[in-house]
């Protein structure tokens, strides 16, 4: 065994025993391109939808009971 190696205060310095490589990938990297779509918004089909939510949830009895309670 080498001998221990102590410091100042009297502790064991502690050396790890393992050793480091350069680890490789097994798998090669290869490029790799992301293409983002592009998004296409009806706003007025949108705003429509918006607008018949509503009107279900003013209809709706959950929407008459909480303006009862308020």
């Amino acid at each position: 065994m080498s001998q221990q190696e102590i410091d100042g205060d009297g502790f064991q310095i502690v050396t790890s025993k393992r050793r480091t490589k350069n680890k490789q990938t097994k798998i090669p990297r290869k490029e790799v391109e992301f293409i983002k779509p592009e998004n296409y918004i009806d706003v007025e089909a949108s705003y429509q939808r918006v607008l018949t939510a509503v009107d279900e949830i003013k209809e709706s009895d959950y929407f008459s009971d909480v303006r009862k309670a308020g």
